[in-house]
């Protein structure tokens, strides 16, 4: 058996559309959706999707985005959502994306 100086395969997650976890945490304060459950509650989600969206574990789904935007039309997309990565995954982009921190930081909020 021949052996390979090869490096590991990393997974390498693309870009995807994520949720800004501060301004969903105050918007909801500004509109008595002050816990998870409430917001999962309110989009007809589970619990664990909204936490696993609002804690950056998983990438925004089309019925998340699309249930925040019909309850809250007035709210900018950018002020809820970014373009990056799962937390703890590599990013594609290596380094050309925004880091979700900054993202928040940089809001106008």
């Amino acid at each position: 058996m021949a052996h390979s100086n090869a490096p590991a395969a990393v997974l390498v997650r693309a870009p995807a559309v994520m949720v800004r976890g501060e301004a969903f945490r105050e918007l909801g304060r500004w509109h008595g959706m002050r816990s998870a459950q409430a917001w999962a509650t309110r989009l007809g989600l589970t619990l664990s999707t909204v936490t696993r969206n609002i804690n950056g574990e998983t990438a925004a789904s089309g019925a998340f985005i699309a249930g925040v935007l019909t309850i809250f039309p007035d709210v900018a997309f950018e002020r809820l959502f970014y373009i990056g990565t799962p937390s703890g995954a590599p990013s594609a982009a290596s380094g050309d994306l925004a880091d979700a921190d900054d993202a928040d930081e940089a809001l106008a909020v």
